[in-house]
């Protein structure tokens, strides 16, 4: 019955396949998992006769009709999300179909639902593992279509009497000797090479074949997929308590040229949006002068936001958004230009606020920035008078207790200038308050009362809004900065990993004659090894974590993300790199050829044909060595140790037999059978009749027999063949 086991096995494992694609799309857990395996040892069961039920057909039809219209209702009014309602019922049938006895055709259905369950999950992920997922299916398809195959070609080859229909009479059936030995570990390890070779060949095929256009059949994400918390038009100021609990990756930021991340003279941050108008809870922008950039959808293009006094020095950017959901243009300090594929592009002067509309298959852009900063005594001696736009927009203040008047003429009353006291001010929030992102604030007070006076603890939004109002307090202008922190460094991919636990809010300072100047009042603990999760933090674990960050970048930008483009560059190099490698081997040639004619030149002509003929006679020498013992050649045959090649070397015997005679003018004809060959070479060679017999009828054990030669066997076939050698014509 080993059959049979091997058969469910390649079954069970192709349909287990299915749902772990399902599995790296992270839209099925751990419980889901166990649950499915249930049902496939349920079903493992019920195929084997272990485990049999008398639930009639319209028990399944009943369950089957009502679970479809939960599907559909979920579709539509719950979750909404049509994938998924679709996985559930292909999940559900395939449940169905495993707690039932199976004919040929049920597993046919069974591995369908399995495909579309990978065809789905091809478009609910962009995980790396979906690569490794879809090699485990396409090598458990095919022992499961072979297997499947070879089932069905047995049961029709066998007589029509003892056609199974019942599970013992098909247990009765598959139990032979002759069809166990059908699936062996040589087959499977051969149908995996098979299989390996194909997918070899299928990458081949993806670095060729034209690209369809994006989204024409699916969409990444609806109107109910989840959003990214952290950046909208408002901002509560204690609303992001546990954003630093979520360890989602949402973007991937190279820096061209930057190999190493201590080449930055300070750390950057990824501002989304700034908020000039605070009212006591909550941070808005309310400036609504913007003005659209034109802009390419279908081409990358780079489009200029502003005039840059030194465009030179711009630093560049590369972004490889991770989540569609984003609506602002992210870039370090000031953004000057950007460079991508966008629906809409809009900028505001004023705020500096960039509303994008991603296309969400062409998730990467370029920024540019001016991250150069002033120096301390170029800062302190600035002294031009604020714009009235400025100073009408972010001097703006709520109703607020004149404790914090107080503290904000307290923390000034020493300093001279608006840089002395924004410095004053960011160094008092950093030195005598807590990092926290648990905060217990009291109803009874405010938000900025309860953090600087009663909890002093907080997180950035915290350290942020209490910076900017007392600054505007102090006649400076200031806003609230939202986007993320730096993020974290992956040395083999060289670029930052920025998580949803790199989200941050810091303080930007208007100078006339410089701009807006970021200050951070956030202590340096907030960015500790403790507010990373624990794979990164350091040690083997935080590097083998970089490496899989790395190798899912490289499967987004070379699998999710190839396009027309890709292969256009693809073409052209490998045209580069054919030129360029018959260039090197023309040039190899012209100085081989020169070599050879520098050696030549110092011979005469006597001497060269003195080697020569050396050189013949070595030659014929050594042929004449090997036809004289050419015995050595075909008794070495017989001594390779697997039992595979043992018996390959088995018949080679006979195939030298025939060399042999057919160098002596007789070669046997394609119609003669080994028996009749024997016949007609004794009529000729009487004296070796008996030895032709012999080679002959070994010759039919092992090739017919699977007989293995013994050892004195084969020195039998050794010296039978020495003699033959010794015809002459």
């Amino acid at each position: 019955m080993r059959f049979l086991f091997y058969f469910r096995l390649s079954a069970y494992a192709f349909i287990g396949s299915g749902f772990v694609a399902l599995l790296v799309a992270d839209e099925y857990g751990i419980l889901s998992a166990l649950l499915f395996a249930a049902l496939l040892f349920l079903g493992w069961q019920i195929d084997s006769g272990r485990l049999r039920h008398a639930l009639p057909r319209w028990f399944w039809n009943v369950i089957t009709v009502a679970f479809c219209a939960f599907c559909i209702a979920d579709a539509l009014m719950i979750r909404r999300q049509m994938a998924l309602a679709l996985v559930d019922f292909l999940i559900f049938l395939q449940a169905v179909k495993l707690l039932n006895p199976k004919q040929d055709r049920d597993y046919i259905a069974l591995y369908l639902l399995s495909f579309f369950a990978l065809l789905i999950s091809s478009i609910l992920t962009f995980s790396s593992l979906f690569g490794l997922a879809c090699v485990l299916f396409i090598i458990t398809a095919t022992w499961a279509l072979m297997t499947w195959n070879l089932k069905r070609d047995i049961q029709a080859y066998l007589p029509k009497e003892r056609h199974a229909v019942g599970l013992e009479d098909d247990e009765h059936l598959f139990s032979t000797p002759a069809i166990d030995s059908l699936l062996s570990l040589r087959f499977f390890s051969g149908t995996v090479g098979i299989t390996l070779m194909t997918c070899i060949l299928a990458a081949g095929v993806f670095l060729i074949l034209p690209r369809m256009q994006e989204g024409m059949f699916f969409s990444y994400a609806g109107e109910n997929a989840p959003k990214v918390s952290g950046f909208s038009e408002e901002m509560a100021l204690d609303s992001f308590g546990n954003i630093r609990l979520d360890y989602t990756p949402v973007m991937h930021v190279e820096l061209p040229g930057i190999t190493d991340e201590s080449q930055l003279s300070h750390r950057l941050y990824w501002k989304g949006a700034t908020y000039d108008e605070y009212d006591g809870k909550r941070w808005k922008s309310t400036a609504t002068a913007v003005r659209p950039i034109q802009i390419f959808r279908r081409y990358r293009s780079r489009a200029w936001l502003r005039q840059s006094r030194q465009p030179w020095n711009l630093l560049e950017q590369r972004f490889t958004l991770l989540t569609p959901e984003f609506h602002v243009l992210f870039g370090a300090n000031k953004l000057y230009g950007v460079e991508g594929r966008f629906l809409t592009l809009e900028f505001s002067d004023l705020t500096d606020n960039a509303n994008v509309n991603f296309s969400p298959y062409a998730l990467q852009y370029s920024a540019f920035s001016d991250i150069s900063r002033p120096a301390e005594d170029a800062l302190q001696h600035d002294h031009q008078v604020y714009p009235d736009e400025i100073r009408h927009l972010y001097l703006q203040t709520p109703e607020l207790s004149d404790k914090i008047a107080q503290l904000a003429r307290d923390i000034a009353q020493n300093q001279a200038n608006p840089y002395d006291m924004a410095a004053a001010v960011n160094a008092y929030l950093q030195h005598n308050y807590t990092y926290s992102l648990h905060v217990a604030r009291s109803p009874a007070e405010s938000p900025l009362d309860d953090f600087l006076f009663i909890s002093k603890a907080g997180h950035c939004e915290y350290y942020a809004t209490s910076m900017a109002i007392l600054l505007r307090l102090l006649g400076i202008p200031a806003r609230v900065a939202n986007g993320f922190a730096q993020g974290r460094w992956n040395e083999f991919g060289r670029f930052f990993t920025v998580r949803q636990s790199d989200a941050h809010a810091w303080v930007e300072v208007y100078f006339p004659s410089y701009g807006w100047i970021t200050f951070d009042p956030t202590p340096p603990s907030a960015f500790g090894e403790e507010y990373q999760q624990f794979a990164e933090q350091s040690g083997f674990f935080a590097s083998l974590y970089q490496y899989s960050e790395y190798i899912r970048t490289k499967w987004n930008r070379y699998v999710i993300d190839y396009s027309l483009y890709d292969q256009s560059m693809f073409a052209i190099e490998a045209f580069r790199a054919s030129h360029s490698a018959r260039d090197r081997i023309a040039a190899a040639f012209r100085r081989l050829q020169q070599n050879v004619r520098s050696v030549v030149a110092t011979f005469s002509l006597k001497q060269i044909a003195l080697y020569s003929l050396v050189l013949v006679g070595i030659g014929t020498g050594m042929r004449l060595l090997l036809q004289r013992l050419g015995w050595l050649r075909i008794a070495g045959r017989f001594h390779l140790p697997h039992r595979r090649h043992a018996r390959q070397t088995d018949v080679a015997f006979y195939r030298e037999m025939l060399e042999i005679f057919a160098h002596k003018g007789i070669k046997k004809q394609a119609h003669l059978t080994p028996e009749e060959f024997v016949e007609d070479i004794s009529q000729r060679y009487p004296d070796y009749a008996q030895d032709i017999a012999d080679l002959t009828s070994l010759y039919y054990a092992a090739r017919y027999g699977q007989y293995v030669l013994q050892q004195e066997e084969q020195q039998q076939t050794v010296a039978i063949l020495q003699r033959l050698r010794k015809i002459r014509r």
